[in-house]
């Protein structure tokens, strides 16, 4: 099973959004956020990172959060855990998700199947 670093996530007060900041970059960007390239933070497997992000949206909002924004550092060095981590947060109801990443951002839908 795979693990990552992550560094912390954060809860969104507009709406049920979550952020998660994961550890570890292999670029040196001009401007960086300096704390992302550290390959510190807390190790963890997706299915951990995903019971942790649970009990914090449930404790804060009462519910699940329905988007998820996924950056770091890098988050594609770990594609195991990446892939994991998307899929695991398709599965508890995220509806749309925004993936930062080699100074790229791409947003995903998820569309609801009936």
């Amino acid at each position: 099973m795979s693990r990552r670093g992550l560094l912390y996530f954060t809860l969104s007060e507009i709406k049920p959004r979550i952020w998660f900041m994961l550890a570890g970059c292999n670029f040196r960007c001009r401007g960086c956020f300096r704390p992302a390239r550290d390959v510190d933070g807390t190790s963890l497997t997706p299915e951990e990172t995903l019971k942790k992000a649970e009990q914090a949206c449930l404790n804060h909002y009462g519910e699940l959060a329905t988007e998820a924004i996924i950056t770091g550092g890098e988050p594609s060095i770990s594609k195991e855990y990446l892939l994991s981590l998307i899929k695991g947060l398709k599965k508890k109801g995220i509806e749309e998700m925004v993936l930062i990443f080699k100074r790229f951002i791409c947003r995903v839908l998820l569309m609801k199947r009936k």
